[in-house]
């Protein structure tokens, strides 16, 4: 960083330290194993070059850069191997998820035919007998078949393995013969924890009904299992389903209320109960990012008052950000940090811009008006990119929902810690939250009337250029004016060319094979025309409704066909389905999958791949023979890893 880029910001290292670490985070989901590490040591070398000729800023974004990419491959489980049929043991992790006939259970201390899984494993089970005896730290034993989590199979596609990696989960298990082995375990301190959240979800439930009870439990706790499939949809399409995560606004006013009650007491005595308090409450919310990441601002803050010194939010909100990463670099790709920190980053770079232009109005409004526009403005872009979509009257939505938010906690967590003693107290407490919810549902089923407006998923290039121009914007810009408004421009224009080009320069013909758990479909652009042929059960699948919607695609025609025999022409060449599975003359597409396993053909040579064309864990076969004929359907026997043509 030059001395006059060093004018324009003032340089907070934390902030730049977060840079470098975000970046070689996002970069190592990208790089393979040697070439990361030569990256790392790229790195370094340059590092040290920059601190050789006295750029202090650059070598520490450098370094961060090289260690945040050298963590995650730290960070890559090993994983164990699929298997159609093993005894699956382990410990239960969470409280389990119960839905129709089936439980979700996340083991952890994991072992498949007794050797250990570096990771937890998410056991899917068919079975009614043992729906009540499940607690945290019990073990159980069941025989399972056991696969990998797959990565992004279609373009728009959510990718599976590194949402599970995010949540420490490296493999998913299935069994439908039931648990045939339970034993109670010693229950750690954790495991008491989260059980004492499972009945106070009850309690909520038994004092303000079921619907406003569970949605009472996910404000204080997060997690959405117990609430209503509409009233869970009415949050999400109106833009407020942030609410429904424990966020820095929970933590904000429990930490106030208990920072109030010890007001007369000393600094260093408030700074303790607050730590202490934090610490619990995150263990609570099972280490939410948002919950770690604000009381680590929290304390931040606290202890800047302690030492006398003047607390700074963005290096607050940096500090946050590396300590969780350093802990779990996998949270970078979820949706729930991104959202945490935009919004946050958003606050702090937009609030003051934005309540300048509304000095119009009372102070009040001028407040809450801005507080609500400056966090949709900024997780806009995340939100687009997950999710394809904005809530239309989100704006609107955050404007009374965050308040009646707010008036909701303090009862509910009120009526929990005095329930045991106080039962009728603690249903006074809880009817105003009661009230309070339902003056919060009512916004959330009239906001999401409208619906959303799909919209295609922004490029990287398009979000950085976005936080850029908020950035220039923003109080921490010391620029002129002049060159405010220039550079807020410049990055404007940059962030709609970035967003909207890619979607206008696909081409116009092309055809792809969607990668699909059953069933097939082709997506064929001639003419600037859109076709998606295919079985009714694969054009119906939500695999495919993804990738339509991620293409933003608003007319194609539908060729539905349950003849698994069939071929097509396509540019000139055939295009072959033979028993449901796609084959193309001289290109790259999935074909033939037995098992685990799945056969594709690229640049004239045959390749079976462990895991859905996902290089980065494949175990990949060469075949010989370039010039393989490839009309037909091909198995892989894996006792003898040969090839035989089946047709």
């Amino acid at each position: 960083m030059s001395e006059q880029q060093a004018d324009y910001f003032y340089p907070r290292k934390l902030v730049l330290m977060a840079i470098g670490f975000g970046s070689g985070i996002a970069l190592g989901k990208l790089l393979l194993g040697p070439l990361a590490y030569a990256v790392v040591l790229l790195g370094l070398l340059f590092a040290l070059l920059a601190h050789l000729f006295q750029l202090k800023y650059a070598a520490l974004v450098l370094l961060m850069f090289a260690l945040g990419l050298f963590r995650l491959e730290l960070a890559y489980p090993t994983l164990p191997p699929p298997s159609a049929s093993c005894e699956l043991t382990g410990k239960v992790a969470l409280p389990p998820e119960y839905k129709a006939a089936n439980i979700k259970v996340v083991l952890r201390d994991a072992a498949c035919n007794g050797h250990p899984v570096d990771g937890r494993v998410l056991l899917t089970l068919k079975d009614s007998a043992n729906r009540q005896r499940l607690s945290c730290g019990d073990t159980i034993r069941t025989t399972a078949s056991l696969s990998l989590p797959q990565g992004q199979r279609n373009f728009g596609g959510m990718d599976m393995r590194f949402y599970y990696f995010t949540k420490g989960i490296v493999a998913t298990a299935f069994s439908n013969t039931g648990i045939y082995f339970i034993e109670p375990g010693k229950k750690s301190i954790l495991d008491r924890i989260l059980e004492l959240r499972e009945k106070n979800t009850s309690t909520l439930v038994a004092l303000i009904g079921a619907e406003n009870g569970a949605l009472a439990a996910s404000m204080l706790h997060g997690g959405t299992q117990s609430m209503t499939p509409n009233v869970l949809s009415d949050f999400r399409t109106a833009g407020i389903a942030h609410l429904l995560a424990v966020s820095g606004l929970h933590v904000g006013l429990l930490v106030g209320a208990l920072l109030f009650l010890l007001r007369r007491f000393s600094l260093k005595l408030q700074f303790t109960a607050a730590a202490c308090f934090l610490i619990i409450y995150s263990i609570y919310t099972a280490f939410s990012e948002a919950t770690v990441r604000a009381s680590i601002m929290a304390l931040s803050f606290l202890l800047s008052e302690l030492l006398l010194r003047r607390p700074d939010s963005l290096s607050s909100l940096a500090l946050a950000f590396l300590l969780i990463l350093a802990v779990s670099p996998f949270s970078l790709f979820s949706a729930g940090f991104q959202l945490s920190f935009s919004a946050v980053l958003g606050l702090l770079l937009l609030y003051p811009p934005i309540k300048a232009l509304l000095l119009s109005l009372p102070e009040p409004a001028a407040d809450a008006l801005s507080v609500s526009v400056s966090a949709s403005i900024s997780t806009m872009p995340v939100s687009a990119a997950h999710f394809k979509s904005l809530p239309i009257l989100a704006v609107f939505a955050n404007l009374l929902a965050v308040p009646l938010a707010s008036l909701a906690i303090l009862p509910a967590f009120g009526a929990l810690l005095i329930y045991p003693v106080l039962p009728k107290a603690a249903a006074f407490a809880a009817s105003i939250t009661g009230v309070t919810l339902n003056m919060m549902r009512a916004v959330a089923s009239l906001a999401s009337k409208p619906g959303s407006l799909t919209i295609a998923a922004p490029s990287l290039g398009a979000c950085l250029m976005f936080f850029c121009s908020s950035a220039f914007v923003s109080k921490y810009f010391r620029g002129a004016k002049k060159e405010k408004r220039l550079l807020f421009a410049s990055t404007i224009i940059l962030t709609v060319l970035l967003w909207a080009l890619p979607p206008l320069l696909r081409p116009a013909e092309f055809l792809t094979v969607l990668d699909l758990p059953s069933g097939y479909a082709l997506h064929l652009r001639e003419n600037g025309k859109d076709m998606l042929f295919g079985t009714s059960e694969a054009l119906k699948s939500s695999q495919t409704q993804y990738y339509i919607e991620a293409l933003c695609l608003k007319t194609y025609e539908t060729v539905c066909t349950e003849d698994e025999n069939t071929e097509l022409l396509f540019k000139r060449k055939k295009v072959y389905v033979a028993h449901g599975k796609v084959i193309c003359e001289g290109e790259c597409y999935a074909l033939e999958r037995t098992g685990q396993l799945t056969l594709f053909y690229k640049q004239n040579r045959l390749y079976v791949s462990a895991y859905a064309l996902d290089e980065r864990y494949a175990i990949l076969y060469e075949n010989p023979k370039p010039r393989m004929n490839l009309e037909g359907i091909w198995t892989m026997h894996t006792s003898t890893n040969s090839l035989q043509k089946a047709r």
